[in-house]
């Protein structure tokens, strides 16, 4: 695909520098005198790595910016072609002019999206499709803006609350190897020469902080390194990732942290695609498509297969094991499927369990950053024990 590295000078007579997706030097130069930069010098590049780096933000700009125009009146493929001009991704870029020239010969825009199942997820595509065939693009764009809006913010909250205590983890290691390398040894010549028995703790403190300071623990590091990525490597297999899914879900906590998200995902997922008119198991299946957890995926996929067999989702949901869906939620749906409000009935039910899910997070974040501390306050105060109790002992001699 062309790629053009150039360089140019702007209207204040700066030198700026890119790197850019352009058609033709000339469509790149054209580019860049709307942003106000003359072109001085280019040449064409192959980029590898084009498509690394396209964000969440970058995604809800893009499905924003093609809403409005959809909207306004402005045709599908202009309207891909001015978003282009306004989004700065080189990757990203190429994608919204390969798709416009996809959409200008005939063919869907969902058929365009579909060409990159790394950026563009089956609900994404999905979402698509049928604004395409209900004739309401513009506002399958705006939903498929605020799903991701949505995830992005609650992904947000996630990282939020793992931060401190991660931080806090992080600190514990820091001071802990910074005591047993550099502070220790300080007292080791003092102890060598009191020529008398140590005790069992400072032995212990002293063995450590000689084992951290010798090679052994360089050559331990690096078969810590080793195993974590053979433990990476083996996770990318389709057997190695299916026991690491399943490990994870079975870790306490986390384990019940991840169902909790899966459950609010799935609701809120499966209500915005019968939302758009799909029937309840194209709609299962193109969620179970969307998930990265297999074990999860074949959870949505065995209560596809019960509802495909003829069993209402409310029957199906109960299939679903060792892991349970609450039954409270169970009957929510019942109720929905009676009542014909199926689809608000699971909107109102993923807010809820994303709520939930926030509140386990906050509580493992004050159970866990208080543990950490008081380790680090018992390790602070057993290497103090552990130096000071010789020279008492020694003192007493005395």
């Amino acid at each position: 695909m062309p790629y053009y590295t150039w360089r140019g000078v702007d209207i204040v007579g700066d030198y700026k520098k890119g790197k850019m997706y352009a058609r033709s030097p000339e469509y790149l130069d054209t580019q860049l005198f709307k942003r106000e930069i003359a072109l001085l010098k280019f040449q064409k590049v192959s980029w590898r790595w084009r498509y690394r780096g396209v964000s969440a933000d970058l995604k809800i700009e893009l499905f924003k910016q093609l809403a409005t125009l959809i909207d306004g009146g402005v045709a599908l493929p202009e309207s891909l072609l001015i978003v282009a001009e306004q989004l700065h991704h080189p990757g990203m870029q190429e994608i919204i002019h390969e798709s416009a020239d996809v959409v200008d010969h005939g063919n869907a825009f969902s058929v365009a999206l579909a060409k990159y199942p790394t950026i563009f997820d089956p609900i994404t595509i999905q979402l698509t499709k049928a604004g395409e065939e209900s004739g309401s693009l513009a506002k399958s764009m705006e939903q498929v803006a605020e799903r991701l809006e949505m995830r992005q913010e609650f992904s947000r909250s996630v990282r939020a609350a793992v931060l401190l205590p991660a931080l806090t983890f992080g600190f514990f290691v820091v001071i802990t190897l910074f005591l047993f390398t550099f502070i220790v040894p300080k007292f080791a010549e003092l102890f060598a020469s009191m020529n008398q028995e140590l005790p069992a703790s400072t032995l212990l403190m002293l063995r450590i902080s000689n084992f951290l300071n010798s090679w052994a623990a360089l050559v331990a590091g690096g078969l810590v390194v080793l195993a974590g990525y053979a433990l990476y490597a083996v996770g990318k297999t389709e057997r190695g990732k299916h026991i690491m899914d399943r490990l994870i879900l079975n870790t306490p906590i986390l384990g019940t942290i991840l169902w909790y998200r899966f459950i609010a995902y799935f609701l809120a997922s499966l209500s915005l695609l019968l939302d758009r008119g799909l029937r309840l198991v194209p709609a299962l299946h193109t969620v179970a498509q969307s998930m990265d957890n297999v074990v999860l995926k074949e959870y949505v996929l065995l209560i596809e297969q019960r509802v495909s067999n003829g069993r209402s989702l409310s029957v199906a949901l109960q299939d679903v094991t060792p892991h349970q869906f609450p039954l409270e939620l169970i009957a929510l749906v019942h109720v929905g499927e009676n009542s014909g409000t199926l689809e608000l009935l699971l909107k109102n039910a993923s807010l809820r369990y994303q709520n939930q899910v926030k509140r386990l997070l906050a509580r493992f974040t004050s159970l866990v950053q208080p543990a950490l501390m008081i380790v680090l306050g018992l390790l602070v105060l057993l290497l103090i024990f552990a130096i000071y109790l010789p020279i008492i002992q020694l003192s007493n001699v005395v």
